[in-house]
């Protein structure tokens, strides 16, 4: 009686998943990337806003969860990076196609770049 019990909670437990193992890591599952907005102060910014960076991403048809604009304090020399970063929340089996758009990945745990 008591196998029967437990047979039955699994049952009861998994029944409804199509897989309920699935690993959070699939290819659905969220990522950050990140892009500058420009490489260095006094070259004219590739992309003027967060608006226009997370408009890049939907024109290749990547689908953007969330965003955001980081402004880090930096030197401000020309030579120094220009302290404007765009961040946005996207899933991961679009990776790929944001990363030859310039984007790149955030490390687990990462909410700023190096």
């Amino acid at each position: 009686m008591k196998f029967h019990l437990s047979l039955l909670f699994f049952v009861l437990l998994f029944s409804g998943c199509s897989n309920p193992f699935q690993n959070e890591q699939g290819s659905t599952a969220p990522i950050w990337v990140q892009v500058a907005s420009a490489e260095q102060q006094c070259i004219t910014p590739e992309y003027s806003s967060l608006e226009e960076a997370i408009q890049e991403l939907k024109d290749d048809n990547i689908t953007v969860i969330d965003s955001r604009e980081l402004n880090l304090v930096v030197c401000e020399a020309c030579s120094c990076p220009t302290g404007i970063i765009y961040q946005a929340e996207i899933k991961k089996n679009d990776l790929e196609k944001a990363a030859q758009l310039g984007w790149e990945a955030l490390g687990e745990g990462d909410d700023t770049p190096e």
